[in-house]
């Protein structure tokens, strides 16, 4: 664990003032699923939990989410040819300067034109 130190002279009172940071690489975020398993239809919130994309902490934002619908894992296996549709949501935080990311997606295990779409709630359309 790196630390870093500033320091200011303070001319008026003359005092030298420090404050100290510790410097992390980086922080592991994760994903949640609500509910899981899901009902085909139903809403799917899907939660980001990473400091790191807490960038501006005055602004609300956004990020992408990857998604994969196939009888493999996809996230291991990209170029598996059974991963039947893949795609981003966007997510967006959930207070100002918070740490978490929500978004609502709404899986199908059948529909037109593909039997796997993927509809997102308030994004553009994500299929495949």
């Amino acid at each position: 664990v790196d630390e870093m130190t500033f320091t200011y002279l303070d001319q008026a009172p003359l005092e030298s003032l420090t404050a100290q940071t510790t410097i992390v690489a980086s922080w592991v975020g994760s994903i949640r699923l609500f509910p899981n398993p899901t009902v085909s239809g139903q809403p799917l919130m899907v939660t980001v939990t990473d400091p790191d994309l807490n960038s501006d902490p005055v602004v609300l934002l956004t990020a992408e989410v990857s998604y994969s619908v196939g009888p493999v894992d996809c996230a291991a296996n990209p170029t598996d040819p059974d991963c039947l549709l893949k795609g981003t949501i966007t997510v967006t935080q959930t207070a100002v300067g918070s740490d978490s990311f929500t978004g609502v997606v709404y899986p199908y295990t059948t529909g037109e034109p593909d039997p796997c779409q993927l509809r997102c709630i308030g994004l553009p359309t994500a299929e495949g």
